[in-house]
Order: C-alpha cells, then sequence, then structure tokens
C-alpha cells in the first residue's frame, strides 16, 4: 500500500491491497498502454461510508477527495 503526501486516509481501492504500486510495469501492462493509451479505471471507495461518494454526499476518486473537502483527512492531520 503506498499513500502519497496529498491523499486522504479515508479513501480506498483495491489496487491498496493486492498490487505494488512501486515494481516496475509488466510487458503487457507496457504493451497495453502503447496500443490504448492509459486510463485510470480504478473503482474507490471511502472508509467513512463504505461507498462511492463521501459523508459530503460528493464522489469518491483520487482526484476528487483532496483538501478542502470537509471529510478530507491528510498525513499532516494526524500530528
Amino acid at each position: 500500500m503506498s499513500i502519497e503526501k496529498g491523499d486522504c486516509l479515508n479513501l480506498r481501492y483495491k489496487q491498496m491491497l493486492y498490487k505494488d504500486v512501486s515494481a516496475p510495469p509488466t510487458e503487457h501492462e507496457k504493451k497495453m498502454a502503447e496500443l490504448y493509451g492509459t486510463w485510470d479505471s480504478t473503482a474507490c471507495w471511502c472508509e467513512c461510508t463504505q461507498g462511492s461518494r463521501g459523508p459530503d454526499d460528493k464522489p469518491v476518486n483520487k482526484k476528487e477527495c483532496a483538501r478542502g473537502r470537509s471529510c478530507f483527512k491528510g498525513l499532516s492531520d494526524l500530528a
């Protein structure tokens, strides 16, 4: 699991549970990106609501779950 500085600690997605994000892309992943480009089809959910919308009823994803939302909790909020 890799948590970056700007990530919300309530954000969850499957790759956190099974994928080594520090590993280089496989040959299959490279070929797929070459043929079709890259895309983000990640299914995300909020740890607070266990759903696709946060406590503020806004969508949950890596882009939307950012500082400024009332439910955002970042690494700096732990101190």
